[in-house]
């Protein structure tokens, strides 16, 4: 019998094993569910023309399972080799020794973006608005509203 493997969205060291039959009943649901609330179907001409502009790589997408549901996950670190599943697109016609963005996996690709937009949130931080990166910047704000909401109120009695 061949088996699905996966971890569990509460605990990433446990992993869940599937008969694929089973897997594909009950995972059904959840991409029936993905396929008509988020996601477009594309015709071939479509599909062509977005895939010819495109200019980064593409990350399959999985479900992991969760208590009352499923979880869709993406790895962006992976590179998804474009040739196993686009044979007939040729990405880099002339160059074999050039690296495009496409080759790349799609976190690495925007690491210089990336790069760029941390340089400025930390040069002029007051255009941050109520964003917080990362569970610190939430406990940071949190934190800090506690602190003037006590000091408002010690300041009325």
């Amino acid at each position: 019998a061949n088996f699905y493997v996966t971890e569990c969205s509460g605990n990433k060291n446990d992993l869940l094993y599937f008969r694929h039959d089973v897997w594909c009943r009950i995972s059904a649901p959840a991409w029936t569910r993905l396929k008509s609330t988020i996601f477009e179907k594309l015709s071939k001409d479509r599909f062509d023309s977005l895939l010819k502009d495109r200019k980064l790589g593409y990350a399959p997408l999985r479900l992991v399972p969760k208590r009352n549901g499923f979880r869709p996950i993406t790895n962006l670190k992976r590179v998804q080799p474009w040739s196993r599943f686009f044979p007939h697109y040729h990405h880099h016609p002339g160059s074999r020794h050039r690296q495009h963005l496409r080759d790349l996996p799609i976190n690495k690709a925007l690491s210089n973006i990336f790069e760029v937009l941390k340089f400025e949130w930390h040069r002029k931080p007051h255009l941050q608005g109520s964003s917080a990166f990362g569970i610190s910047g939430v406990f940071q704000r949190l934190r800090a509203f506690k602190l003037k909401i006590r000091d408002v109120l010690s300041h009325r009695s």
